[in-house]
């Protein structure tokens, strides 16, 4: 797939290996230079079976897909400060962002 069809063509993620599954991209594609990113779905009939998100880079010299980063479900949230994140990332409840 091409950088200038890429989004057009996210319905090709409908075919799988397993005909009763089925794929369904669930958000815009968004870009930034040559990386796309959108959310999916990979359902059996009427049923979720697993969400995720795609990034793929596409670079413009051969428009060929050259990499795909997916991940599956919602990032892990924080449960707490021994969680491997530097403080200095964390957000503080007395910081006034909110």
């Amino acid at each position: 797939m091409g950088r200038s069809n890429a989004p057009s063509n996210g319905r090709l993620l409908n075919s799988t290996s397993k005909p009763d599954y089925h794929f369904a991209i669930t958000s815009e594609i968004d870009h930034h230079h040559e990386r796309y990113r959108y959310w999916w779905d990979m359902f059996r009939g009427t049923r979720v079976l697993v969400e995720g998100l795609d990034v793929v880079t596409i670079p413009a010299p051969s428009g060929l897909i050259a990499r795909v980063d997916g991940f599956f479900g919602e990032p892990t949230p924080i449960k707490s400060t021994q969680s491997g994140v530097p403080a200095s990332l964390l957000r503080h409840s007395d910081s006034g962002h909110s």
